[in-house]
């Protein structure tokens, strides 16, 4: 009994012992780029760390085994979002103040193309791989621009709510949701034909959005409401309004669970 209890206790030592801060990487430093850094994305494939910065016009690539730096890439200034297509294997980094997407190959690091988003201001990404297509929602004209995942090319802006926060794909529908921060509203685009076919009306200052592939329901936050709006992907109506905290700004799906975790600001 006494050995049994032992080996439990010591198992449960380990497991919480792993969660602890590894390592930290600094940014600037002989790499210069990504002053301030506030985006990253993943790369699956070669297990890269893309960080993105406020300032320094330049995006670092950290190998993720390593931890090491292993590349700084030149791109436009004010980096908000990263994005990365594993169909194709590239990285779109969204230049807020130089209104340009910059397209990076994964595996050499490259940059590989630009793509202009006009008075647009690039803001957040998601990205469509039914179709093979990334969304950047841009501040300034309220428009979404739809890049061929293939050819990198400017599919199409389409318009959507002012000021438009956040994006989320359901896969299951094929539908990309922008929640408009000042609309109150969330623009729901078909993925097929990249066309707004339905605005749904949420809560005041809607801001973050996530999708639950379960259930196929997206979940809003409403900053300025305390609540979230559940939203079923089939219909695009609100089945239901959660009170929460004050100021939800951010949420997360456990997949194990099935549950919504929001954060209340």
């Amino acid at each position: 009994m006494r050995k049994v209890i032992f080996m439990s206790l010591t198992c449960f030592i380990v497991f919480c012992s792993a969660q602890w801060l590894e390592n930290t990487i600094y940014v600037p430093d002989e790499f210069s780029g990504a002053i301030f850094p506030q985006a990253l994305t993943y790369n699956g494939i070669n297990n890269k760390v893309y960080v993105g910065g406020l300032n320094g016009g330049a995006v670092v690539v950290i190998d993720g085994t390593t931890n090491s730096k292993v590349a700084r890439v030149y791109t436009g200034s004010q980096i908000f979002a990263l994005c990365w297509n594993w169909v194709n294997n590239k990285v779109y980094i969204g230049n807020y103040t130089s209104k340009s997407i910059t397209i990076i190959d994964g595996a050499t690091n490259a940059v590989i193309g630009e793509i202009t988003t006009g008075t647009g201001q690039p803001w957040v990404f998601t990205y469509n791989s039914t179709n093979n297509k990334i969304y950047c929602a841009n501040k300034g004209n309220n428009r979404v621009s739809i890049i061929g995942g293939a050819g990198d090319s400017l599919i199409k802006n389409i318009l959507v709510g002012n000021n438009p926060q956040c994006l989320v794909w359901s896969a299951m529908s094929n539908k990309v949701y922008c929640t408009n921060f000042n609309s109150n509203n969330i623009s729901v685009i078909d993925g097929n034909i990249d066309s707004v076919i339905k605005t749904i009306s949420v809560g005041v200052r809607p801001t973050s959005i996530v999708w639950n592939s379960t259930n196929n329901k997206s979940y809003c936050t409403n900053k300025n409401s305390n609540t979230v709006s559940v939203i079923d992907c089939v219909t695009d109506a609100v089945i239901k309004t959660i009170p929460v905290g004050n100021g939800p700004d951010a949420l997360c799906w456990n997949e194990t669970n099935n549950r919504i975790y929001c954060a209340n600001s």
